[in-house]
Protein backbone atom coordinates (compact mmCIF):
# COMPACT_ATOMS: atom_id res chain seq x y z
CA UNK A 1 0.00 0.00 0.00
CA UNK A 2 1.25 3.77 -0.87
CA UNK A 3 2.30 6.23 1.93
CA UNK A 4 -0.16 8.85 2.16
CA UNK A 5 1.14 11.77 1.31
CA UNK A 6 0.85 14.40 4.27
CA UNK A 7 0.87 18.49 4.09
CA UNK A 8 1.23 20.17 7.84
CA UNK A 9 -0.24 23.62 7.73
CA UNK A 10 1.52 25.59 10.86
CA UNK A 11 4.77 25.82 12.58
CA UNK A 12 4.62 26.93 15.96
CA UNK A 13 5.39 25.08 19.11
CA UNK A 14 2.76 22.20 19.16
CA UNK A 15 3.12 21.10 15.35
CA UNK A 16 7.11 21.72 16.27
CA UNK A 17 7.22 20.02 19.48
CA UNK A 18 4.39 17.10 18.76
CA UNK A 19 2.87 16.76 15.64
CA UNK A 20 6.04 16.93 12.83
CA UNK A 21 7.70 14.17 15.24
CA UNK A 22 4.77 11.54 14.83
CA UNK A 23 3.97 12.20 11.59
CA UNK A 24 7.79 11.80 10.74
CA UNK A 25 7.17 8.25 13.23
CA UNK A 26 4.52 6.71 10.75
CA UNK A 27 6.00 4.98 8.84
CA UNK A 28 2.80 4.24 6.35
CA UNK A 29 3.10 8.40 5.60
CA UNK A 30 5.32 11.11 4.52
CA UNK A 31 5.14 14.74 4.88
CA UNK A 32 5.10 16.42 1.43
CA UNK A 33 5.60 20.26 3.38
CA UNK A 34 4.74 22.63 5.54
CA UNK A 35 3.75 25.94 5.71
CA UNK A 36 3.41 28.89 7.74
CA UNK A 37 1.81 32.26 7.59
CA UNK A 38 5.35 33.49 8.93
CA UNK A 39 7.34 32.43 6.27
CA UNK A 40 10.28 32.57 8.08
CA UNK A 41 9.68 30.00 10.90
CA UNK A 42 8.00 27.49 8.01
CA UNK A 43 11.51 27.64 6.22
CA UNK A 44 13.47 26.80 9.25
CA UNK A 45 11.30 24.28 10.25
CA UNK A 46 11.19 23.10 6.60
CA UNK A 47 14.86 22.95 6.75
CA UNK A 48 15.14 21.47 10.51
CA UNK A 49 12.50 18.42 9.55
CA UNK A 50 14.01 18.14 5.99
CA UNK A 51 10.89 18.52 4.37
CA UNK A 52 9.47 20.86 1.41
CA UNK A 53 8.51 24.52 2.35
CA UNK A 54 5.76 26.12 0.77
CA UNK A 55 5.14 29.85 0.65
CA UNK A 56 1.14 29.50 0.89
CA UNK A 57 -1.11 26.77 2.76
CA UNK A 58 -3.08 27.35 -0.36
CA UNK A 59 0.20 25.86 -2.77
CA UNK A 60 0.05 22.77 -0.37
CA UNK A 61 -3.99 22.26 -0.64
CA UNK A 62 -3.16 22.46 -4.44
CA UNK A 63 -0.68 20.11 -4.45
CA UNK A 64 -1.75 17.28 -6.52
CA UNK A 65 0.06 14.64 -4.74
CA UNK A 66 -1.27 15.70 -1.16
CA UNK A 67 -3.87 13.01 0.10
CA UNK A 68 -4.57 14.84 3.33
CA UNK A 69 -3.46 17.98 5.41
CA UNK A 70 -2.65 18.42 9.49
CA UNK A 71 -4.31 21.90 10.52
CA UNK A 72 -2.52 23.10 13.37
CA UNK A 73 -3.60 26.62 14.18
CA UNK A 74 -5.21 29.18 16.43
CA UNK A 75 -8.57 27.92 16.57
CA UNK A 76 -10.54 31.11 15.63
CA UNK A 77 -8.59 29.42 11.87
CA UNK A 78 -9.61 25.79 11.89
CA UNK A 79 -13.08 25.81 10.32
CA UNK A 80 -11.62 28.68 7.46
CA UNK A 81 -8.54 26.76 6.58
CA UNK A 82 -10.62 23.07 7.21
CA UNK A 83 -13.34 24.70 4.36
CA UNK A 84 -10.46 24.90 1.97
CA UNK A 85 -9.17 21.85 2.47
CA UNK A 86 -12.06 19.40 2.28
CA UNK A 87 -13.45 21.03 -0.97
CA UNK A 88 -10.21 20.28 -2.62
CA UNK A 89 -11.09 16.38 -1.65
CA UNK A 90 -8.16 16.87 1.42
CA UNK A 91 -8.62 14.30 4.39
CA UNK A 92 -7.95 16.30 7.31
CA UNK A 93 -6.79 16.59 11.09
CA UNK A 94 -7.92 19.77 12.31
CA UNK A 95 -6.81 20.19 16.37
CA UNK A 96 -9.77 20.55 18.52
CA UNK A 97 -12.23 22.32 19.04
CA UNK A 98 -13.76 21.81 15.14
CA UNK A 99 -14.87 24.90 15.26
CA UNK A 100 -16.43 27.67 17.61
CA UNK A 101 -20.13 27.20 16.98
CA UNK A 102 -21.66 24.13 16.55
CA UNK A 103 -23.33 25.69 13.34
CA UNK A 104 -19.95 26.33 11.48
CA UNK A 105 -19.10 22.75 12.91
CA UNK A 106 -22.23 21.31 10.79
CA UNK A 107 -21.51 23.22 7.85
CA UNK A 108 -17.82 21.78 7.61
CA UNK A 109 -19.28 18.10 7.82
CA UNK A 110 -22.02 18.56 5.65
CA UNK A 111 -19.11 19.83 3.04
CA UNK A 112 -16.93 17.13 4.04
CA UNK A 113 -19.33 14.25 3.41
CA UNK A 114 -20.30 15.74 0.17
CA UNK A 115 -16.52 15.34 -1.05
CA UNK A 116 -16.22 12.34 0.71
CA UNK A 117 -13.29 13.02 3.13
CA UNK A 118 -12.07 12.34 6.21
CA UNK A 119 -12.46 14.73 8.65
CA UNK A 120 -10.93 14.08 12.05
CA UNK A 121 -10.64 16.53 15.32
CA UNK A 122 -7.67 16.47 17.69
CA UNK A 123 -8.89 15.05 20.97
CA UNK A 124 -5.39 13.42 21.63
CA UNK A 125 -6.56 11.61 25.39
CA UNK A 126 -9.52 8.92 23.79
CA UNK A 127 -6.21 7.51 22.21
CA UNK A 128 -4.25 7.68 25.47
CA UNK A 129 -4.03 4.03 26.06
CA UNK A 130 -4.88 4.26 29.49
CA UNK A 131 -8.07 5.91 28.60
CA UNK A 132 -8.72 3.20 26.29
CA UNK A 133 -8.16 0.49 28.94
CA UNK A 134 -10.58 2.65 31.49
CA UNK A 135 -13.21 2.69 28.33
CA UNK A 136 -12.94 -1.03 28.30
CA UNK A 137 -13.14 -1.97 32.07
CA UNK A 138 -16.08 0.86 32.68
CA UNK A 139 -17.99 -1.41 29.59
CA UNK A 140 -17.16 -4.37 31.79
CA UNK A 141 -18.29 -3.43 34.96
CA UNK A 142 -21.86 -2.15 33.37
CA UNK A 143 -22.34 -5.69 31.61
CA UNK A 144 -21.20 -7.76 34.80
CA UNK A 145 -22.57 -5.40 37.62
CA UNK A 146 -19.82 -6.49 40.28
CA UNK A 147 -19.58 -3.61 42.18
CA UNK A 148 -22.98 -2.08 41.34
CA UNK A 149 -24.43 0.72 39.11
CA UNK A 150 -22.57 4.18 38.56
CA UNK A 151 -23.77 6.46 41.35
CA UNK A 152 -21.75 10.13 40.92
CA UNK A 153 -19.14 11.18 38.51
CA UNK A 154 -16.13 13.82 38.85
CA UNK A 155 -14.39 15.49 35.58
CA UNK A 156 -11.93 17.82 36.44
CA UNK A 157 -8.85 19.98 34.83
CA UNK A 158 -7.05 22.67 36.41
CA UNK A 159 -3.36 22.42 34.21
CA UNK A 160 -0.75 22.89 35.92
CA UNK A 161 2.43 25.28 35.05
CA UNK A 162 4.96 23.32 33.23
CA UNK A 163 2.53 22.16 30.56
CA UNK A 164 5.09 22.73 28.06
CA UNK A 165 7.51 19.80 29.98
CA UNK A 166 10.82 20.52 28.34
CA UNK A 167 9.87 20.35 24.67
CA UNK A 168 10.54 24.25 24.36
CA UNK A 169 14.18 23.65 23.81
CA UNK A 170 13.48 21.80 20.99
CA UNK A 171 11.28 24.57 19.40
CA UNK A 172 12.18 27.08 16.96
CA UNK A 173 10.80 30.70 17.76
CA UNK A 174 10.26 33.79 15.51
CA UNK A 175 8.49 37.00 16.86
CA UNK A 176 5.14 37.13 14.65
CA UNK A 177 4.48 39.78 12.40
CA UNK A 178 0.99 39.06 12.85
CA UNK A 179 -0.83 41.01 15.80
CA UNK A 180 -1.48 38.02 18.53
CA UNK A 181 -4.63 39.32 20.69
CA UNK A 182 -7.95 37.43 19.73
CA UNK A 183 -9.99 40.03 17.96
CA UNK A 184 -13.09 39.39 20.38
CA UNK A 185 -15.85 40.75 17.94
CA UNK A 186 -15.11 39.33 14.68
CA UNK A 187 -14.82 35.81 16.32
CA UNK A 188 -17.21 33.06 15.12
CA UNK A 189 -18.53 32.27 18.54
CA UNK A 190 -22.33 31.98 19.41
CA UNK A 191 -24.21 35.64 18.75
CA UNK A 192 -26.01 34.88 21.85
CA UNK A 193 -22.21 35.13 24.12
CA UNK A 194 -22.20 38.75 25.56
CA UNK A 195 -18.92 40.46 24.39
CA UNK A 196 -18.09 40.89 27.99
CA UNK A 197 -18.07 37.17 28.09
CA UNK A 198 -16.28 36.15 24.84
CA UNK A 199 -13.02 36.09 26.55
CA UNK A 200 -13.46 33.71 28.98
CA UNK A 201 -15.66 31.73 26.56
CA UNK A 202 -13.07 31.38 23.66
CA UNK A 203 -10.44 30.50 26.21
CA UNK A 204 -12.12 28.10 28.28
CA UNK A 205 -13.91 26.00 25.75
CA UNK A 206 -10.97 26.01 23.61
CA UNK A 207 -9.15 24.27 26.22
CA UNK A 208 -11.69 22.18 28.23
CA UNK A 209 -13.71 20.67 24.94
CA UNK A 210 -10.64 18.19 25.34
CA UNK A 211 -12.12 17.05 29.31
CA UNK A 212 -15.65 17.55 27.81
CA UNK A 213 -15.15 14.92 24.68
CA UNK A 214 -12.97 12.73 27.12
CA UNK A 215 -16.38 12.99 29.75
CA UNK A 216 -18.57 11.68 26.69
CA UNK A 217 -16.32 8.87 25.54
CA UNK A 218 -16.01 7.51 29.15
CA UNK A 219 -19.69 7.84 30.00
CA UNK A 220 -21.69 8.50 26.83
CA UNK A 221 -23.73 11.40 26.37
CA UNK A 222 -25.48 13.37 29.01
CA UNK A 223 -29.07 14.39 29.04
CA UNK A 224 -29.37 17.45 29.87
CA UNK A 225 -27.12 20.21 31.79
CA UNK A 226 -28.54 20.59 35.27
CA UNK A 227 -26.55 23.98 35.96
CA UNK A 228 -23.42 25.88 35.47
CA UNK A 229 -21.12 28.36 37.32
CA UNK A 230 -18.48 30.32 36.05
CA UNK A 231 -16.36 33.26 37.63
CA UNK A 232 -13.50 35.10 36.30
CA UNK A 233 -10.43 33.69 36.46
CA UNK A 234 -6.91 34.97 37.06
CA UNK A 235 -5.54 33.64 33.99
CA UNK A 236 -6.78 35.72 31.40
CA UNK A 237 -8.21 33.60 29.42
CA UNK A 238 -9.91 30.82 31.30
CA UNK A 239 -12.94 31.00 33.60
CA UNK A 240 -13.44 28.97 36.37
CA UNK A 241 -16.30 27.01 35.63
CA UNK A 242 -18.64 24.09 37.58
CA UNK A 243 -21.56 21.58 35.60
CA UNK A 244 -23.69 19.26 36.73
CA UNK A 245 -24.95 17.05 34.16
CA UNK A 246 -27.78 14.96 34.05
CA UNK A 247 -26.90 11.41 33.16
CA UNK A 248 -30.45 10.42 34.06
CA UNK A 249 -29.47 7.71 36.91
CA UNK A 250 -26.16 9.72 38.14
CA UNK A 251 -25.20 13.18 37.51
CA UNK A 252 -21.62 14.22 36.67
CA UNK A 253 -19.80 17.72 37.70
CA UNK A 254 -16.91 18.92 35.40
CA UNK A 255 -14.43 21.33 37.18
CA UNK A 256 -12.14 23.44 35.53
CA UNK A 257 -9.57 26.22 35.99
CA UNK A 258 -5.83 27.22 36.48
CA UNK A 259 -3.12 26.65 39.06
CA UNK A 260 0.70 27.28 38.45
CA UNK A 261 1.77 24.25 40.46
CA UNK A 262 4.20 22.06 39.13
CA UNK A 263 2.16 18.94 38.78
CA UNK A 264 -0.48 18.32 36.22
CA UNK A 265 -3.79 17.96 37.65
CA UNK A 266 -6.51 16.53 35.43
CA UNK A 267 -8.39 13.33 35.54
CA UNK A 268 -11.85 11.10 35.79
CA UNK A 269 -13.03 9.86 38.83
CA UNK A 270 -16.03 7.68 39.05
CA UNK A 271 -17.68 5.95 41.67
CA UNK A 272 -19.85 2.80 41.93
CA UNK A 273 -21.95 1.66 44.56
CA UNK A 274 -19.44 -0.77 45.76
CA UNK A 275 -16.36 0.94 44.56
CA UNK A 276 -14.98 3.36 42.24
CA UNK A 277 -12.34 3.87 39.65
CA UNK A 278 -9.33 7.09 39.56
CA UNK A 279 -8.02 7.89 35.77
CA UNK A 280 -5.08 10.09 36.55
CA UNK A 281 -3.91 12.20 33.22
CA UNK A 282 -0.53 12.66 32.85
CA UNK A 283 1.30 16.10 31.55
CA UNK A 284 0.26 15.77 27.94
CA UNK A 285 3.36 16.62 25.95
CA UNK A 286 5.01 13.58 28.22
CA UNK A 287 6.05 11.26 25.74
CA UNK A 288 4.66 7.21 26.57
CA UNK A 289 3.17 8.27 29.70
CA UNK A 290 -0.45 6.81 29.43
CA UNK A 291 -2.91 7.46 32.01
CA UNK A 292 -2.62 5.69 35.53
CA UNK A 293 -6.28 3.71 36.15
CA UNK A 294 -6.54 2.58 39.43
CA UNK A 295 -10.03 0.12 40.24
CA UNK A 296 -10.85 -0.07 44.19
CA UNK A 297 -13.63 -2.84 44.81
CA UNK A 298 -15.20 -3.33 48.26
CA UNK A 299 -12.89 -5.50 50.47
CA UNK A 300 -10.73 -6.36 47.28
CA UNK A 301 -8.39 -3.33 47.67
CA UNK A 302 -6.83 -1.60 44.98
CA UNK A 303 -5.71 -2.37 41.56
CA UNK A 304 -3.65 -0.57 39.50
CA UNK A 305 -3.33 -1.84 35.75
CA UNK A 306 -0.21 -2.38 33.57
CA UNK A 307 -0.80 0.14 30.53
CA UNK A 308 1.16 -0.40 27.79
CA UNK A 309 3.81 2.47 27.20
CA UNK A 310 2.45 4.73 24.37
CA UNK A 311 1.56 8.38 23.52
CA UNK A 312 -2.06 9.65 22.64
CA UNK A 313 -0.43 12.09 20.33
CA UNK A 314 0.94 9.03 18.85
CA UNK A 315 -1.81 6.94 18.27
CA UNK A 316 -3.91 9.88 17.02
CA UNK A 317 -1.99 10.19 14.32
CA UNK A 318 -1.70 6.37 13.81
CA UNK A 319 -5.40 6.45 13.51
CA UNK A 320 -5.78 9.31 11.25
CA UNK A 321 -3.41 7.30 8.53
CA UNK A 322 -5.31 4.00 9.26
CA UNK A 323 -8.61 5.49 8.76
CA UNK A 324 -7.73 6.92 5.47
CA UNK A 325 -5.83 3.53 4.35
CA UNK A 326 -8.46 1.04 5.65
CA UNK A 327 -11.67 3.72 4.76
CA UNK A 328 -12.66 3.80 8.08
CA UNK A 329 -14.51 5.98 10.46
CA UNK A 330 -12.02 8.28 13.22
CA UNK A 331 -12.98 7.59 16.87
CA UNK A 332 -13.14 11.32 17.20
CA UNK A 333 -14.95 12.38 14.09
CA UNK A 334 -16.71 15.62 12.53
CA UNK A 335 -20.02 14.36 13.97
CA UNK A 336 -19.07 12.96 17.29
CA UNK A 337 -16.93 16.44 17.88
CA UNK A 338 -19.91 18.89 17.17
CA UNK A 339 -21.72 17.32 20.19
CA UNK A 340 -18.36 19.23 22.02
CA UNK A 341 -19.71 22.10 21.00
CA UNK A 342 -23.36 21.67 21.42
CA UNK A 343 -22.55 21.61 25.13
CA UNK A 344 -19.69 24.18 25.34
CA UNK A 345 -22.77 26.38 24.07
CA UNK A 346 -25.67 25.02 26.49
CA UNK A 347 -22.67 25.38 29.64
CA UNK A 348 -22.82 29.44 28.62
CA UNK A 349 -26.53 29.08 28.14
Amino acid sequence: MSKIKIGIIGCGFMSQAIHIPNFIANKKCEIVGVSDINEELSRLVAKKFNINFYKSYKEIFKEKSIDAVAIFVPPQLHPYLAMEAIELHKHTLIEKPLALNSKTGCELLKIAQKNKVKLMVGYMKRFDPGCQAAYKIIKELKQTNEIGPITYARVYNFNGANWESGCSSEVIRIASKVKEHVDLENLDIPKFVKLKHKKDYFGSFTNYSHDINLMRFLLGDPTRIIATNMRKGSHTSCARTVTIFDYKDFDVTLETGLEKSYYWNEGVHIYFEEGDMHIKLPFPLFKNVPAKVKLHKNNEGVKEFDIKWSWGFQEEVNHFIDCIQENKKPLTSADDSIKDIVIGESMYK
